[in-house]
């Protein structure tokens, strides 16, 4: 008895659980479907930049898969990716509040991009949306980030060059003009900004008349086909060596569409035309000469007494002498006169010594051969 009871209570009760489970889940269960229903998203969208003064509108749409029942509040947020705030004419409303009315079927959320003829890769940003927090009736959000896309349509620009040149310096007070070529293969599709520096080698700030622009910033316009770059060189009558300066461009880093460069170094030569420089021999300097010393012989003085004089001869200090009588004595045989010249002396006793030696030599002979 009391087992067939429980078996008619517990369908029952099983019955009024999923009777009472359904009442409570199902408003949570159609708050859902509604939510889903009419939940805000906005789709990605891109635009072709375009090339002028004006600007080009980009609409990214946000929408909802039907009426909404009531008003609702969201928030739309835009953030650059590789854009940026240049690209754009308006940047004041780049996060802003709306509400959806009961009547919208979908809203475009519109920028205006800001045309240009600069050659750049095609640009993003990313724009949200979300439900607004302060707004008594938050929109529900289903795809809330769309993409945008700047698509670029401008030409590339034409590499600029710069041209060697050379120029005879003249004589004289004036100056002589020497032109550097900056040319472009093509025109450009939009102006562009250059740089143009001039560096010394073997020439100096002397050489020319004005020194002030030696750096410079200029703007290449679309109509140029070329532009020269000139300097005024002094002229003179120095005679010297030719000289040369190196002039070169690069992309001015302050525009706001620097111009490519191709070649961008040239070389100028400023020619001399007054005759070969002076030209300054080298010191010379003679090798000192040192005399070799010289050593006078030694003297010895002779004796004053002659070699054969007899050893009672007088000094050489003759003494006074008196003049002889009318007639004078022969002198003695084998004396030999005191008074006598030393030259007389001299002789006699070289005559007497020879007589001697030729006897003593006819001596010698006739013993040796007898």
């Amino acid at each position: 008895m009391k087992i067939r009871a429980l078996q008619r209570c517990i369908p029952l009760a099983v019955t009024a659980a999923l009777l009472v489970g359904g009442a409570v889940l199902l408003p949570t269960f159609v708050g859902v479907a509604s939510a889903a229903a009419h939940s805000l998203s906005i789709a990605d969208a891109s635009v072709t930049e375009g090339t002028g003064a004006g600007s080009t509108a980009i609409n990214l749409i946000v929408s909802s898969p039907a009426l909404q029942p009531a008003d609702c509040g969201f928030r739309i947020v835009l953030t650059h990716g590789s854009s940026s705030a240049a690209d754009f004419t308006v940047t004041a409303f780049f996060d802003v509040t709306a509400v959806w009315d009961t009547n919208d079927a979908d809203i475009p959320r519109t920028f205006q991009i800001a045309q240009d003829a600069i050659d750049e890769p095609n640009e993003t940003f990313t724009v949200t949306i979300t439900g607004d927090a302060g707004h008594p009736n938050p929109c529900p959000i289903g795809d809330g980030v769309a993409t945008g896309t700047i698509i670029d349509d401008d030409l590339p620009l034409q590499p600029l060059s710069i041209a060697d040149a050379s120029v005879t310096e003249g004589t004289g007070a004036g100056s002589t003009a020497i032109n550097l070529i900056v040319s472009s293969p093509a025109l450009q599709p939009a102006d562009c900004g250059f740089r143009i520096v001039l560096t010394h080698g073997s020439s100096s700030a002397a050489d020319f008349t004005v020194t002030a622009f030696f750096d410079v910033t200029a703007v290449w316009d679309t109509n140029d086909a070329d532009i020269p770059r000139t300097f005024q060189i002094a002229q003179d009558a120095i005679g010297e060596l030719n000289e040369t300066f190196t002039v070169t461009i690069t992309g001015d880093a302050g525009s706001a569409n620097p111009c490519p460069i191709g070649d961008g170094v040239a070389t100028g030569t400023i020619i001399d035309d007054d005759g070969p420089p002076p030209t300054t021999a080298p010191p010379t300097t003679a090798p000192p000469t040192t005399a070799p010393p010289t050593t006078a012989p030694p003297t010895t003085a002779s004796p004053t007494t002659a070699l054969f004089a007899p050893p009672h001869a007088t000094p050489t200090t003759a003494p006074p002498t008196t003049a002889p009588s009318a007639v004078q004595p022969p002198p003695a045989r084998g004396n030999i006169p005191q008074t006598g010249s030393f030259n007389d002396d001299t002789l006699r006793m070289a005559l007497a010594l020879f007589a001697a030696g030729v006897a003593l030599i006819v001596f010698v002979r006739r013993r040796s051969c007898g």
